[in-house]
């Protein structure tokens, strides 16, 4: 299954809430690793612990992070665009409201724009 597949599939399991994860390299292949959403609020946000992004960078090439937008299109919001930019990853957010994906490519990244693309299209 594709990255774009396994993410739109993981978020139609969880329509209520945001869905988040990585998608990530393993130096052979790209995958979506789904983390567990453990933000209060999990129908408007997302949010993963440092040591659980800590574990998974220490296993794999993060290329991106991954959520869900439940309630609204596809765009990465203010916050989303503001927590990409910290943590110089990019930020792919699936509407499960207009069945679209978007990007977020930070300024100071590793991850190349052609990278995401090929994920996502």
């Amino acid at each position: 299954m594709s990255v774009k597949n396994k993410i739109k599939k993981i978020s139609f399991n969880r329509p209520e809430e945001e869905i988040c994860g990585f998608v990530i390299h393993d130096g052979k292949k790209y995958d979506a690793i789904k983390c567990e959403n453990k933000s209060l609020n999990k129908d408007q946000s997302f949010l993963i612990p440092a040591k659980v992004f800590l574990s998974i960078k220490n296993k794999y090439r993060i290329v991106a992070v991954f959520h869900s937008h439940i309630d609204t299109n596809e765009n990465p919001s203010e916050f989303d665009i503001i927590m990409s930019d910290s943590l110089c990853y990019p930020f792919v957010t699936f509407s499960t409201k207009t069945k679209k994906f978007s990007k977020y490519i930070p300024k100071h990244t590793e991850t190349e724009e052609s990278e995401i693309d090929k994920i996502i299209q």
